[in-house]
């Protein structure tokens, strides 16, 4: 999963941009440059001894991340900062659960839900 923004360390010029460059779009459709993760840290620090800094109270896009997605640098849309953000729910099959595995599923459950 790419860099989330709310987790990235300001300080620390290879995370700085990170974040920033995690599958941002490039095309009127919202087509993404995908860059290898690995290059990330390594154009972010670039930016940062290049003199840029992020400056929050510009930022007009922020990044929503899919905590489902593969690949660390999928699963990112950029969507206007006043948005909402809704997280996607988690989607568990259940269906080839045995009868008794779904009731130690649902046992397991009941204790969580308990303490």
């Amino acid at each position: 999963m790419a860099i989330d923004q709310r987790k990235a360390d300001m300080a620390d010029p290879e995370q700085h941009f990170a974040w920033a460059l995690a599958s941002f779009p490039v095309m009127a459709d919202g087509t993404p440059m995908v860059l290898p993760v690995m290059c990330l840290p390594v154009v972010s620090r670039f930016l940062w001894d290049c003199g840029f800094r992020h400056h929050p109270e510009l930022q007009q896009v922020k990044q929503v991340l899919d905590p489902r997605a593969a690949l660390q640098s999928a699963g990112v849309r950029w969507v206007p900062v006043e948005d909402e953000e809704k997280v996607p729910a988690p989607s568990v099959d259940l269906s080839n659960l045995s009868d008794a595995e779904a009731a130690a599923v649902q046992a397991a459950l009941d204790r969580r839900n308990q303490s």
